[in-house]
């Protein structure tokens, strides 16, 4: 399923582009910024079954490269589970290349996701929904 890990990292460079901002520095909450509050919202789309709205959010290059249907089809088979929380940790520059569009500015948004089982992690962006 080697195809399918090319496709988890083409759309988590989309999320990146998703969150484009405004720099933030100094004592900004990175969940308060426009970058933190988008990556909140689509991860809470996606452990609560809003899967179709979650793929709205996509850069349109992004869902050229990965239809509606697969991307729905991977979450569901992640079976991603309760989630108990999402912490945003950081929010930074971090351009990303846009199929067919070159290169565009974008934030990255490291968070900790809580499992309602307790088990946490700290990842750049949603884990692989469809991962082999």
């Amino acid at each position: 399923m080697r195809e399918d890990g090319v496709m988890i990292r083409v759309l988590l460079a989309g999320l990146a582009v998703v969150a484009l901002t405004a720099g933030c520095g100094g004592d900004v909450d990175p969940a308060a910024t426009p970058a933190g509050l988008a990556q909140v919202r689509f991860l809470d789309q996606l452990y609560n079954g809003q899967i179709e709205r979650a793929y709205a959010t996509l850069h349109p290059a992004f869902q050229r490269v990965v239809p509606r249907s697969r991307f729905v089809q991977c979450t569901r088979r992640a079976a991603l589970g309760g989630l108990d929380s999402i912490e945003v940790l950081d929010v930074y520059d971090d351009p990303v290349r846009i199929p067919g569009g070159g290169e565009a500015g974008a934030k990255a948004v490291r968070v900790r996701l809580t499992s309602s089982d307790g088990q946490a992690t700290a990842v750049g962006a949603p884990s692989a929904f469809c991962a082999a």
